[in-house]
């Protein structure tokens, strides 16, 4: 067999990889784009969600979907999202239940409806149009109804970050429906067997709390000791949550010069309806009992 037709097979088998290549990612693409539009029409009750384009890679195995508008069922938010990456994302099919996922988004910005029209959030506090970025990290294992959060966060430019962590167990019972009412007891009730495990809530600022903080101060024509001094205030009148000294003194630290708040619940026990329904019987604290601790100025 000679040179040229060594080359023209090697050529065709290349050729025949690629066409065969695209042709398993154009399918695999059409089966994820229905999984991924059966997911936002779960959350037609919350919000209408639509995008421009779909797209998965079986290189890098992620999906991305560009352009994409959600408008709370309200009307009154909307979220212009620039890009939105999948990176995993596991489904128990026999529940019907999404038992993993990450994603992340760039190019978040977001809109309040004013009159016919969407403007943009923000404006009051000096932003033209501030664009963020997102990362949601977490896992649902079935067994044990335990939502894990390994990872959530949200950052913008002159804003600042915020990192959240945390777990819960008992979510399928939970009744969203019932749980924005303003009853008690229903409330009490909504919440079913969820449990509460722990949680961190690590936040920087980089302009945000600062541009807050100088807005009262304009509009209100007070200093800054008086917000501190009326946030500690409000604080100490706390009736279940009571803030220690300690405390206090973080978080008025931070408000004096912004940088970065650490808040920590690291409870002894899960906590539950039970638990939390005791201690507000016997007017005990509930900060105690989820084993809270706020740190001004520690690192994320």
């Amino acid at each position: 067999m000679n040179k040229n037709a060594v080359i023209g097979i090697l050529g065709g088998v290349v050729a025949l990889a690629i066409a065969g290549f695209g042709i398993s990612e154009h399918l695999v693409n059409q089966e994820l784009r229905r999984s991924f539009d059966k997911e936002l029409a779960k959350l037609e009750d919350q919000a209408s969600i639509t995008y421009d384009r779909f797209h998965y890679s079986l290189l890098t195995r992620q999906a991305k979907a560009r352009g994409i508008t959600a408008t709370t069922a309200d009307g009154t938010l909307r979220l212009l999202i620039e890009e939105l990456t999948v990176h995993r994302w596991e489904r128990n099919e026999e529940l019907d239940l999404l038992t993993s996922l990450r994603l992340s988004g760039r190019g978040v910005r977001l809109r309040q409806k004013k009159g016919d029209d969407y403007t943009p959030s923000l404006s009051g506090l000096g932003y033209s149009d501030p664009k963020l970025s997102f990362l949601v990290d977490h896992a649902f294992d079935p067994a044990t109804q335990t939502l894990t959060i390994s990872e959530a966060s949200v950052a913008g430019a002159e804003m600042g970050s915020l990192d959240l962590k945390s777990q819960f167990s008992g979510l399928r019972q939970l009744n969203t429906k019932e749980l924005t009412g303003g009853n008690l007891l229903q409330i009490a009730a909504s919440i079913g067997n969820l449990q509460f495990h722990g949680a961190t809530v690590a936040y920087t600022d980089e302009g945000l709390t600062e541009r807050i903080l100088a807005q009262r101060e304009t509009e209100q024509k007070t200093s800054r000791e008086k917000i501190v001094a009326g946030v500690a205030k409000s604080m100490r009148e706390q009736r279940f949550f009571r803030f220690s000294d300690e405390m206090i003194q973080e978080v008025s630290a931070f408000l004096q010069k912004p940088g970065k708040l650490r808040i920590e619940s690291t409870p002894s026990q899960p906590v539950g309806r039970e638990l939390i329904g005791m201690t507000l019987l016997f007017r005990g604290n509930l900060l105690q009992v989820l084993g809270v601790t706020i740190r001004n100025g520690v690192a994320g």
